[in-house]
């Protein structure tokens, strides 16, 4: 006879099912009013007796008992869990091999083990939680060490694991190493410890609304109502929805149901207005185009927040910025409105400063996992040297280096660390003098801009570590348009003196320009590069002494709108926050950013930007250069990191140490 086939599936039934001269033979097993996910079967299982396990979708574990081929099942829940149920498998997991085992994974991202004695009733444990949702669970035996089965598992987060007792687990009085034990013992109870640049640790400097404490140290605490995805795109983040009204001058965003802080309050509407209305309209947040022209934010419900404008203007893109937008508790403030204490609803909470440099945090799912965030000013190295010394399990660029370009080689050397990377967003590029000089002439940027190969640059300058790049965004930002092909054919030009290249004397800085005086020179243009002190280079922008600059864009989720705003439109006439970044640029390309500014649904943004793109490459109004990939150095044993091209966000929630 053909073997019985055990099958489920969402139509909510398991069967048997065997193949027949007559055709398909089936016996219903059960029958739900509700999706199966998978099944797995009881080893030791024979014809007469076959044990089944099935994972329901609303979190019910089935056990079913009986013949192949008989519909009479003994019918048997033996666990309710978390919604969205998939993989199960069977298998020895426990040191006594009497006790019945089974895992199963899902939607909660936890593998959980259900066990029983003989005679017993069933326990669940969470062996382990997986970056994403879960899907798939396998029974395998890798590892003799131990006595029991291993477990393999996938899920939505794109990586395979395996699950595997310690070594002597289930195999009777077998001596194992102690060191072993200990070691990890240790690891295990020492918070994670993370690099991060930031000024002196102070409580009040992991404020959204202060421009100090660096970036990662609020990203981990607070959310913005969007943010930007992998490719660029706004998406939600504390709003899950949002409408434009009233022609584009107001602005209505629905709250994520249930969000709380992390001190238990709701984060409703009237707490986000309240947030808002610290920051809005004040002078040094003006950076951010549309804080101008807002003049109310109003709770409508509990979970909408209108924001109205006194004229079409484009709220969204302006909502990604941590530095104000990011937001906190109205309990992080006392009752004469100073900010006393971070609280926030993001991953994690703040728990406190450890020593002279270090912010604590704990995971808001899971309050006995630490995270410890070290922080490092601008001394170039001193990362790489607490690296090397041990007191560092990871390092993530942000905007800026974490590790510098000349000294990666020497981490990697030691095999005790692991350098991995993912896309840039930044885009370094070069820029010229608009009001004056020989580069005032679209012939002569023409002339700069075609000599550039940009290849070489990434090879010479950061050791292909780059992706080069023409646009004003960098390529992982899909929704900004590809150039046009590059600028018109150029009509020859004399410079009676010397192209002045202005840089700040720095390692990285020095390599670019002198690799690009080469390639301009090779030209026909003579390039003089002048190196400067950083706090001498603005002084020296101000005054016009330059023809051409480096400069750099900010990266998303700051890329493209925000850069964009703050490069080529006047700055304002108040002091912001925002470091002054204008020194002439092409009037064309002005007037379409402005035009951006009164754009308020993003998805009639592409069309600006195609528009100054092409202007970009018409003009040579600048010359895109590439984008530096953003790399990560940790030690072995990190699972779950995962880099994507937001500089200013690092999922440290999903990262674990093995084991």
């Amino acid at each position: 006879e053909a073997p019985w086939i055990a099958a489920t599936g969402r139509y909510g039934k398991v069967q048997t099912l065997r193949r027949t001269a007559k055709g398909i033979e089936a016996r219903t097993i059960t029958a739900e009013p509700m999706g199966f996910g998978r099944l797995a079967v009881r080893p030791g299982s024979t014809a007469d007796r076959t044990v089944l396990y099935a994972t329901r979708d609303d979190g019910v574990v089935l056990r079913l008992e009986g013949r192949p081929g008989d519909e009479a099942w003994t019918r048997e829940a033996i666990y309710a869990g978390p919604q969205g149920l998939r993989g199960v498998a069977a298998g020895r997991f426990d040191a006594d091999p009497a006790v019945e085992t089974v895992a199963v994974f899902g939607y909660s991202k936890k593998v959980q083990l259900l066990s029983r004695p003989a005679g017993g009733e069933w326990k669940v444990e969470t062996l382990f939680e997986e970056i994403d949702k879960g899907h798939w669970l396998a029974t395998v035996e890798i590892d003799g060490r131990n006595g029991t089965d291993e477990l393999i598992g996938s899920g939505y987060g794109t990586r395979i694991f395996a699950l595997s007792r310690p070594p002597g687990y289930g195999l009777g009085g077998v001596a194992t190493d102690p060191d072993e034990k200990e070691t990890a013992a240790l690891d295990a109870d020492r918070p994670l410890r993370v690099a991060v640049r930031a000024s002196v640790p102070s409580v009040e400097r992991i404020d959204p609304l202060r421009y100090r404490g660096g970036f990662l140290t609020k990203s981990l605490v607070y959310e913005t109502l969007v943010r930007r995805d992998a490719t660029g795109r706004i998406v939600p983040g504390l709003a899950t929805a949002w409408r434009i009204e009233d022609e584009g001058r107001a602005l209505v965003l629905t709250l994520r149901e249930g969000a709380r802080f992390h001190d238990g309050s709701p984060v409703d509407a009237a707490a986000v207005r309240d947030h808002f209305e610290r920051w809005v309209r004040l002078p040094e947040h003006a950076w951010l185009r549309s804080t101008d022209h807002v003049t109310a934010v109003r709770a409508i419900s509990p979970r909408e927040l209108r924001i109205e404008t006194d004229r079409p203007t484009a709220l969204l893109p302006d909502l990604v910025a941590i530095n104000p937008c990011a937001v906190r508790a109205p309990t992080s403030v006392d009752g004469q409105g100073s900010f006393v204490r971070p609280l926030g609803s993001g991953p994690f909470a703040f728990e406190g400063l450890v020593g002279g440099r270090t912010f604590r945090y704990r995971r808001a799912a899971a309050a006995d996992e630490r995270v410890d965030l070290v922080a490092f000013g601008d001394e170039r190295g001193a990362i790489v040297d607490a690296l090397l010394a041990g007191d560092l399990d990871l390092a993530v660029d942000g905007w800026d280096e974490a590790v510098p370009r000349e000294r990666l080689a020497e981490v990697a050397a030691t095999e005790r660390f692991e350098v991995s990377g993912g896309p840039g967003s930044s885009v370094v590029y070069l820029s010229f003098r608009y009001d004056a000089g020989p580069t005032a002439d679209v012939d002569v940027r023409r002339r700069v801009a075609a000599a550039i190969d940009r290849r070489a640059l990434v090879e010479a300058v950061e050791g292909g570590l780059a992706a080069p790049c023409a646009t004003w965004a960098a390529p992982s930002v899909s929704v900004w348009p590809a150039s046009g092909g590059g600028t018109p054919p150029r009509r020859e030009v004399k410079v009676g003196a010397p192209l002045r290249l202005l840089v700040e004397d720095a390692p990285r800085e020095r390599r670019l320009a002198r690799a690009l005086a080469t390639q301009i020179g090779a030209a026909g243009l003579e390039v003089e590069v002048v190196l400067v002190a950083g706090d001498e280079l603005s002084d020296r922008l101000g005054a016009g002494d330059y023809d051409l600059r480096i400069e750099r864009t900010w990266g998303v989720p700051y890329d493209p709108y925000v850069s964009l705003t703050n490069r080529f439109l006047l700055p304002s006439r108040a002091r912001t926050a925002a470091t002054d970044r204008f020194h002439g640029a092409d009037p064309e390309v002005s007037a379409w950013v402005e035009r951006a500014t009164r754009t308020p649904d993003p998805a009639d943004l592409p069309g600006i930007y195609a528009a100054i793109q092409a202007r970009i490459d018409d003009a040579a109004a600048i010359v895109p250069l590439y984008a530096p990939h953003r790399l990560a150095v940790a030690k072995p044993g990190l699972v779950g990191l995962q880099l994507d091209h937001d500089l200013y966000h690092l999922a440290l929630d999903r990262v674990r140490r093995e084991g």
